[in-house]
């Protein structure tokens, strides 16, 4: 059970940094590009 909600919460942290890092990237892509 639980080991099901750490992998629930990982997705989500996932996908809310990826949703971040492409806002992010629109403002700034030349410093994301290169890492």
């Amino acid at each position: 059970m639980l080991d099901s909600l750490y992998y629930i919460i990982d997705i989500i942290c996932l996908v809310f940094l990826y949703h971040w890092a492409v806002k992010n990237d629109d403002e700034d892509n030349s410093d994301s590009r290169k890492k």
